[in-house]
């Protein structure tokens, strides 16, 4: 093993203490990094040697404000800002792709999720399982059942908040059946109280888990959507095997003609059935690497799916799609009635038609005058879709996302966004009007109308929460106004 002072892991000092130590014995050879040579760029291959990094020296006091900075953090921004632009590529740009075979590109406003989760043997935390199974238990941190319910959490408050008048469905596999725990819905509360009930229920046992009866249960509670509607089903899978009663692949295909998306994230390694169940019906799949790849590749799926617009008849599918054996997302363009129930108050309570409990606060419905606890939803007894314009428009900027950030070539000055003026070591930021250095801060320009620089947390902010460009609608605003 090569001894030389570019393969060194500790100091000769702490060395010549480890050999006193051992009482003049010769100690095995180490393999080591020196200072040195762990400051240009060589990482140890082991995870023991990590812990001799100096990771405080990549910790300096600024000069300006006298906070504790990060040598290291433009490094660390462009890492940030490139994980968004990889999501922008998967997520938005795939409207364009989605337009081929005749028909542009559309995203479906109105979606029926049904959430699929795995809640059988392989996920549980008791159970009789190898000591294999038992260390792909914990590949997921603290484990499995947790990591697959606080995603499942997370997706529903983020779900209902990017798509305001979608509704979705809470269906677990165990013991080789589907039970349903929410049917359709467009109020987080009910998914909410059925994973909490579901997570303290967790025990031994669990059983096998079956594809074939979670897409046919799937399928049962897509069978109501109205053609205007998304059908789109999400697995999350630990499960290397699949229990089915029958033929998987005639379900399969039974779901493509259903114009059902089936996309899974396994947290197991792949399989082929599941991958062919996600390309014969347009969906995605894919496998995480670590905890919090799988609570991103979740997070994913908020934002409705792209598809395509196709030119057939009422009631007739796409050819092509039916030749390929992919699910036909090509949706007629409908018109659809929706109602706008203002929120009232009357003198005396009375006994809501969607929650069969009486209050006083509530909505009526605007055609069929019928008393409801909540909006948006759908009324029971006319079908009438019910809500409210700033969801109306919550919804909408799936249609139109903000225009992209990208990195600068130099950095403004501080006292304008003027694309001439020369560089300088401080820029300004125009979401946060906050002055950052160049060699601190990632600056990043409007790739719209009005060219404005941001920081990456701006950038964040804009394209995951806010979905509109601050510079772009202010140029809008003055234009309009």
């Amino acid at each position: 093993m090569d001894s030389s002072d570019d393969d060194v892991l500790l100091s000769e000092e702490a060395y010549r203490r480890q050999q006193q130590r051992a009482g003049g014995r010769s100690a095995p050879a180490a393999r080591i990094v020196s200072a040195a040579s762990a400051t240009a760029g060589s990482r140890p291959d082991y995870a023991w040697e990590r812990r001799y990094e100096r990771t405080w020296d990549v910790i300096q006091v600024d000069d300006v404000s006298g906070a504790l900075v990060r040598t290291d953090q433009l490094q660390q921004q462009r890492q940030r800002h490139a994980q968004l632009e990889q999501w922008y590529r998967e997520v938005w740009q795939r409207a364009a792709v989605g337009g081929v075979g005749g028909g542009g590109g559309h995203r479906g406003l109105i979606r029926y999720l049904v959430l699929v989760l795995d809640t059988s043997a392989a996920m549980r935390p008791g159970g009789q399982r190898s000591s294999a199974a038992s260390r792909a238990f914990y590949d997921l941190k603290p484990n499995r059942w947790a990591a697959l319910f606080s995603a499942a959490r997370q997706l529903v408050r983020d779900y209902f908040d990017e798509n305001a008048i979608s509704q979705l469905a809470l269906v677990a596999l165990r013991d080789g059946l589907a039970h349903v725990l929410s049917d359709m819905s467009s109020s987080p509360r009910p998914h909410m109280e059925a994973l909490q009930a579901l997570e303290k229920g967790s025990g031994d046992g669990g059983g096998a888990a079956s594809l074939q009866n979670g897409l046919e249960v799937a399928r049962r509670l897509h069978a109501a959507v109205p053609r205007f509607g998304t059908r789109e089903v999400l697995l999350l899978y630990g499960a290397l095997s699949t229990c089915d009663p029958g033929d998987i692949h005639q379900t399969v295909e039974e779901c493509a003609a259903d114009g059902i998306r089936i996309s899974i994230v396994g947290l197991a390694a792949e399989m082929h059935i599941l991958r062919t169940a996600c390309e014969k019906t347009g969906g995605v799949y894919r496998v995480p690497l670590h905890t919090e790849h799988f609570r991103e590749l979740v997070r994913r799926h908020r934002v409705p799916p792209a598809g395509r617009i196709g030119r057939q008849r009422p009631g007739e599918r796409n050819a092509s799609a039916t030749a390929k054996g992919v699910a036909d997302d090509s949706t007629q363009v409908t018109l659809v009635c929706m109602g706008f129930p203002p929120r009232v108050a009357r003198d005396a309570p009375q006994v809501a038609i969607d929650s069969r409990r009486a209050q006083r606060v509530g909505y009526a419905c605007p055609r069929c005058r019928q008393w409801l606890a909540d909006v948006p939803g759908t009324c029971i007894l006319c079908g009438l879709t019910l809500t409210h314009a700033p969801q109306l428009a919550r919804s909408y900027h799936h249609l139109f996302p903000a225009p992209r950030y990208v990195e600068c070539a130099e950095a403004p000055a501080a006292d304008g966004p003027s694309r001439s003026q020369p560089a300088t070591d401080i820029w300004e930021c125009f979401g946060c009007r906050r002055h950052l250095r160049r060699n601190r801060a990632l600056c990043l320009q409007c790739t719209g109308r009005c060219g404005q620089r941001y920081c990456v947390e701006c950038d964040q902010h804009v394209h995951q929460l806010l979905h509109n460009c601050p510079g772009c609608e202010a140029l809008f605003a003055s234009d309009t106004g």
